[in-house]
């Protein structure tokens, strides 16, 4: 992710365009959204019905709001994108629990050797779909992403 202005608004196919890291553009659109929430006396986000919070996310998408240096509809893209990604990822990650994602479209998983089933031309693969941290008993496990460690400061 290049990291170096100059900072100016870009057009769709240049792609991103902001200064932020992921983490950042997420911390700072969330903060705005809190505030806005709290200042139209709404609450939070996940206290509102499910049809105020969808409208409150159209509104993202179509609407030009400034969240925090984020424009809503960068956040938008980003949030659904996030989305999608924790929906379909390997269930190692934390997220497509019980490989629901998979089980939706189909997808047979991260099976690491398909030499069974090279020679099987036009027969459905029909096996369970597989996480890669899946042992012999079907269990997945999850490997929780940490920050890293910074080095203690000498004292």
């Amino acid at each position: 992710m290049y990291r170096s202005g100059p900072w100016q608004p870009g057009k769709p196919e240049q792609g991103y365009q902001l200064p932020f890291t992921p983490a950042e553009l997420f911390r700072n659109a969330l903060r705005a959204i809190a505030e806005d929430l709290r200042k139209t006396n709404r609450g939070s986000f996940a206290n509102l019905k499910a049809e105020d919070q969808d409208a409150y996310l159209r509104a993202l998408e179509r609407e030009a709001r400034d969240l925090g240096g984020v424009p809503s509809n960068i956040f938008f893209e980003s949030l659904l994108g996030m989305t999608i990604e924790g929906f379909f990822s390997d269930p190692v990650y934390g997220g497509n629990k019980g490989m629901v994602g998979w089980k939706l479209i189909g997808f047979p998983g991260a099976y690491a050797n398909f030499y069974d089933f090279v020679d099987q031309h036009g027969i459905a693969f029909t096996r369970p779909p597989m996480s890669l941290a899946q042992d012999a008993s079907g269990t997945v496990h999850v490997h929780p992403v940490s920050a890293p460690r910074t080095a203690p400061k000498s004292q």
